[in-house]
């Protein structure tokens, strides 16, 4: 591209120094209010490009004393505790505590499929050993064919309005048979209900780690209190008086 066929920058004192770099395209709709559209795109040369008028940046940057606020203390059960808050993760601290409130599992489902079998059975082991104070009954063991109808049809048998909550062992992560549960568990039969894709499972030394996070989305799923923040109050005030429709 020649720049003598851009624009002619003589009449405003301007030389171009580098031929050879990179114009800048603009699709401009209109030129002015009421001018019609250009015939093409805006070329600009980036060199007489600003961001505004007579904008420069100052080399040195401006120092601050910033208000750093303490990390919250975590109240779960009759215990209190702190956690690094550059990290915002207190998964180690919360170990082996019951959660603020528990909510008792005692009419649920675990789906899977014939070949996850095991896998299913590995899980509900764990689950009765997570410590977070979860009184789990024993599940229903609801078998499905790996098809994405024999999954709903099963579903749809077997989830009754006395089912509190349904753990699906998904055999791979396809997104169509994600969506088939959460599209009946949802809209069509509410229930609370938790995905989990059987790889995840697969590894023994992960597997109490994810069974306790299971633990708490279930928990919380059915209106339980993992835990709480202690968050003071700084100012209370209240207004009281009578209203007239006037």
């Amino acid at each position: 591209m020649h720049y003598r066929h851009l624009l002619d920058l003589s009449e405003y004192d301007l030389q171009i120094t580098d031929r050879n770099q990179v114009l800048l395209v603009s699709h401009v709709r209109r030129l002015g209010p009421a001018a019609a559209p250009p015939p093409g795109p805006v070329l600009l040369i980036l060199e007489f490009c600003y961001l505004t008028v007579n904008l420069s940046f100052e080399n040195e940057l401006l120092n601050l004393t910033g208000r750093v606020l303490p990390a919250e203390r975590i109240l779960q059960g009759a215990r209190a505790y702190e956690y690094n808050p550059c990290d915002a993760d207190w998964s180690k601290e919360m170990r082996g505590l019951p959660l603020m409130t528990s909510m008792p599992l005692e009419i649920w489902l675990l789906s899977h499929t014939r070949r996850n079998a095991d896998v299913a059975h590995s899980l509900l082991q764990t689950l009765n050993k997570v410590p977070v104070g979860i009184h789990l009954q024993r599940p229903g063991m609801m078998e499905y064919d790996d098809r994405q109808e024999a999954l709903l049809r099963a579903l749809q048998q077997r989830v009754v309005q006395q089912v509190q909550m349904v753990v699906v062992i998904l055999s791979t992560n396809r997104k169509d048979k994600y969506d088939c549960v959460k599209k009946y568990l949802c809209v069509d039969c509410p229930t609370p209900s938790q995905c989990v894709v059987a790889r995840t499972l697969s590894r023994p030394q992960t597997l109490m780690t994810i069974a306790t996070k299971i633990s708490l989305q279930m928990n919380c799923k059915m209106e339980g209190e993992p835990w709480s923040a202690e968050i003071p109050v700084r100012f209370c005030s209240s207004s009281t008086g009578s209203f007239s429709s006037n």
